[in-house]
């Protein structure tokens, strides 16, 4: 067996994998930022006694 090879497939799978986690939380990450934007632009100002 070439555990070189299959060091180097596990390796880059994992890289892999890890990326596209954290382009995933970068995304819901931005999700949430401009849902929290439209809710305060769409807030009502507090009324006045």
């Amino acid at each position: 067996m070439d555990y070189r090879a299959a060091y180097k497939t596990l390796f880059n799978a994992l890289t892999d994998a890890v990326t596209v986690l954290q382009d995933a939380q970068i995304a819901t990450e931005k999700m949430y930022i401009e849902a929290e934007e439209d809710r305060a632009a769409n807030a009502e100002p507090p009324r006045g006694n």
